[in-house]
């Protein structure tokens, strides 16, 4: 525990179809920007009834500050993915359109 922890690595498969978005339809990408924005909407809805349960276990004087704080952080940064694939999403079509 009191070693560093290791550099994040991000690492989501999406970014690489993404990435070389040029080799296909637009229509697929958005498909797959559909299915990953629908899965960070349920992980967040997963994360956010966790830090309920885990409220109500502190609210019992159970101390679960730290698993508290892990599901916060999926939290946001399963919020920030789903946003930029909206905004990934937006573009793709915008880019269609002109």
């Amino acid at each position: 525990m009191r070693e560093k922890p290791e550099i994040e690595k991000l690492r989501y498969e999406i970014l690489l179809k993404i990435s070389f978005g040029e080799n296909t339809e637009s229509e697929v990408l958005i498909g797959h920007l559909d299915d990953f924005i629908r899965r960070n909407e349920e992980l967040v809805k997963e994360m956010k009834d966790c830090m309920e349960n885990l409220s109500q276990l502190m609210g019992e004087g159970m101390d679960c500050t730290y698993s508290h704080l892990t599901a916060l952080c999926g939290v946001h940064v399963y919020s920030a993915m789903k946003d930029w694939a909206l905004e990934a999403k937006k573009i793709i079509i915008e880019k269609g359109e002109s």
